[in-house]
């Protein structure tokens, strides 16, 4: 993009001074698509030829990735290409600078215009052989054709030391050597393992059934819930995991290592969950209903989950509350959303419509996985799963499916034994490595 701002004549105004050590460059660069104009400045050393500093007035200079500081050093380095780095005797032509475009047009006739190509025009003024972008300009005991790892990682280490934003800092990363259970040790990672399954159960001490885990009502408001779901298999993640064939690395990084996206969709969930859980209320006024954090079970030390609630009601019959706030019903009653549907909406929504007017979640969706890992670990019945909108709701009463969680429970113990704990002293992941399976 600094290129084809330099091209088409949008570098303006430039102006440079020397002093102590230093060659600044300052210049006004016409925005691409609008009458706007930005203040640019570049430093760069004297001695060295690197670019100590830059500045612009645009908002993408705060990341760092300011496309008319790149159109002055394209104009910088075309002048050096074109007329060298002499300086003019006050007898000699000056030598002017690009001059740019001009932002205000001069009227034409337009049979008398020509729209030449600037590829044609740039070879016609440059000298032959110098190519723009294969051209450094920097000195030659300081140019590399390859940049070693150890160098790289060094550059990326001095850009984290300095602070601050750039573009690089998005771009680089470090690299770390790739390196074997054997090499980390793997009677040291037995006993790590070991030992932290062993914390996990004495959690679970003196507990003969489920239980809600202290300061973690509220879930993502507590930073109790947010460290102990890390410690294990999650109901939002059980599909991925009993599913998964080959490749864990995706799924552990976004259980160990991603926060949740604040994607619209997930915010509008969070903003209406209480609203649902209220008409939920209204509309059963003979159920108590709890708030609830965390749950785990003696049985599954190494599995956790989240409901929304638990009801009671006056039969002595409880159960759990799973809420959805579906985006894509925000302006439609749940049993009315298939009208409002494109074949592609219906193909990808969760449920499916029922010729009376009910919805019926998919027996293969990650929701329903996710219940049935919630009914097991709280060893309920029933979860009355939710959908809500602003203009109607819907509920059903799903029921606990022995079969199904005894199939599925062995995969998701088998991936926290042999994947998601090993990761946490390994850290592969971090080190942009695959993860590595350790079985003991």
């Amino acid at each position: 993009k600094g290129k084809n701002l330099f091209r088409s004549g949008h570098v303006k105004d430039m102006q440079n001074i020397s002093q102590k050590g230093h060659y600044f460059v300052k210049s006004t660069v016409l925005a691409s698509y609008s009458q706007r104009s930005y203040s640019s400045t570049v430093t760069i050393s004297e001695n060295s030829g690197m670019i100590r500093d830059a500045t612009c007035t645009c908002s993408a200079a705060g990341l760092g990735r300011c496309a008319h500081v790149a159109a002055i050093l394209f104009a910088l380095e075309d002048f050096i290409s074109e007329f060298g780095t002499d300086v003019p005797t006050c007898t000699e032509k000056l030598c002017a600078w690009n001059k740019g475009r001009r932002k205000n047009k001069n009227p034409a006739a337009v049979y008398s215009k020509q729209y030449p190509s600037m590829k044609k025009e740039l070879k016609k003024i440059r000298t032959p052989g110098i190519e723009i972008l294969k051209s450094d300009p920097r000195p030659e005991a300081l140019r590399q054709d390859k940049i070693s790892k150890e160098d790289k990682n060094a550059f990326v280490s001095d850009l984290n030391n300095l602070g601050g934003e750039c573009g690089w800092t998005t771009l680089l990363d470090f690299v770390y050597d790739d390196f074997t259970v054997e090499d980390y040790g793997t009677e040291i990672l037995k006993t790590q393992c070991e030992q932290f399954h062993f914390n996990l159960k004495e959690v679970c001490t003196d507990k003969q059934g489920p239980f809600q885990l202290d300061k973690t009502v509220g879930q993502s408001d507590s930073k109790e819930w947010m460290l102990q779901r890390k410690c294990r298999v999650t109901a939002s993640v059980a599909k991925d995991v009993a599913c998964i064939k080959t490749g864990h690395t995706g799924v552990l990084k976004r259980i160990l290592y991603t926060d949740s996206p604040l994607t619209p969709a997930i915010i509008y969930g969070q903003e209406n969950e209480k609203k649902a859980l209220e008409s939920y209320i209204e509309k059963n006024p003979q159920y108590t209903i709890d708030s609830t954090g965390l749950w785990i079970n003696p049985k599954y030390p190494g599995l956790g989950c989240s409901p929304d609630g638990i009801f009671n009601d006056t039969q002595s019959t409880t159960g759990l509350i799973e809420i959805k706030c579906p985006y894509v019903l925000k302006n439609v009653s749940p049993c009315m959303a298939q009208k409002s549907m494109t074949m592609k909406e219906e193909k990808n929504f969760f449920c499916t419509f029922q010729s009376d007017g009910t919805l019926r979640l998919k027996r293969n969706h990650k929701y329903y996985y996710q219940i049935q890992m919630q009914l097991a670990i709280c060893e309920q019945k029933v979860c009355d799963f939710v959908i809500w909108s602003q203009h109607g709701m819907s509920v059903e009463r799903i029921q606990m499916d022995e079969s199904f969680w005894n199939h599925t429970y062995p995969k998701l113990l088998r991936f926290h034994k042999e994947y998601l704990v090993p990761e946490y002293f390994l850290m592969r992941i971090p080190r942009e490595l695959e993860s590595a399976k350790f079985e003991y």
